[in-house]
């Protein structure tokens, strides 16, 4: 049976954690918080962004974090871990629903466009490189190769992405 070993009191729900090296970012609200963790007994808040909108799931590539927002996503770099810096929005016009890291590839889902994948090789700037229409995309994960998509009807899709750019 897991046991409790330590608690933090935030002031409102935490919608996504990630932990990298001994630091936690965890989105809450409008804030993008950053706790060092390295005693699980005493972790401390070392750094935020306070943005002007609510901030949602989360993904890490490299050195920056990608957030999802109520109209795209927000891509801060972390190459200070403690200090989260906005480099640029991403507008799709609508909110996202889920977002994914796999390989150099970031993948998003929507009741707009099942998924979309965009490519991080320069991960400051993800450039778009396919999407599927066909559903209203909930969730997302990828495994060898293989994307299984979560549908806002309980369907799951499932793609072959040997080939990202023939998906269709």
């Amino acid at each position: 049976e897991p046991t409790i070993i330590g608690e933090n009191y935030g002031t409102i729900y935490a919608n996504d954690l990630y932990v990298i090296d001994q630091y936690l970012y965890q989105t809450a609200g409008k804030e993008l918080s950053v706790f060092d963790v390295s005693n699980p007994l005493n972790c401390i808040k070392v750094g935020q962004y306070i943005a002007n909108k609510t901030l949602y799931d989360m993904a890490v590539y490299d050195e920056y974090i990608y957030v999802l927002t109520n109209e795209g996503f927000m891509i801060f770099s972390i190459a200070d871990r403690q200090e989260p810096n906005l480099i640029k929005i991403h507008r799709t016009g609508y909110q996202l629903n889920d977002l994914f890291v796999y390989q150099q590839y970031l993948f998003t889902t929507s009741f707009y466009e099942l998924v979309k994948i965009y490519s991080l090789l320069d991960p400051a700037q993800p450039s778009h490189l396919a999407e599927y229409d066909g559903g209203h995309g909930k969730s997302i994960m990828v495994v060898n190769n293989t994307a299984y998509i979560g549908d806002a009807s309980s369907s799951i899709y499932v793609f072959d992405i040997s080939s990202i750019t023939s998906i269709k």
